[in-house]
């Protein structure tokens, strides 16, 4: 009986699981350049809603967007925009890059800390060209909207 108890509970849990990765579909401020980032788990921030099998994410002029329960990105795949519709760049596969002069959706990373005893987290990603992600760097992944100045700028 307890093997069978034990059955039942891993099938639920299966049953539950997703074997594909959210679709998450991120739309910019036209010519927005540099970091961006989602707080997920804040109060006050908006609830993401699942349309049409894919998350919209509309980034604000700020680059942070903070939202309110769920958040869609474990696992994972995307796309990106500038809000008029221009696509940007993003990787489909291992080892492809964008054109040189080509603005592209960089994954960034997760910055994680305690704060009055409950975690924060971050998750940044960085929109420029290949020239702009290679040249940032701690500071700039990590500041909204920062790009890395050009020497003489």
């Amino acid at each position: 009986m307890g093997r069978f108890l034990v059955l039942a509970a891993v099938l639920c849990v299966c049953l539950g699981c997703k074997s594909e990765p959210n679709q998450v579909h991120f739309i910019l401020p036209i010519g927005f350049r540099g970091a961006f980032a989602v707080k997920p788990d804040d109060s006050l921030g908006i609830i993401l809603v699942n349309k049409d099998g894919r998350y919209v994410v509309r980034i604000p002029e700020s680059g942070l967007l903070c939202v309110k329960g769920l958040d869609p990105f474990h696992p994972y795949v995307c796309t990106a925009a500038f809000a008029n519709g221009s696509e940007i760049w993003v990787s489909k596969r291992l080892d492809d890059k964008p054109r040189k002069e080509q603005n592209a959706l960089w994954d960034g990373a997760t910055q994680s800390w305690d704060e009055n005893g409950r975690p924060v987290n971050f998750f940044w990603w960085f929109v420029g060209t290949e020239d702009e992600w290679n040249a940032s760097d701690e500071v700039t992944r990590y500041r909204l909207g920062g790009v890395p100045k050009k020497s003489g700028d």
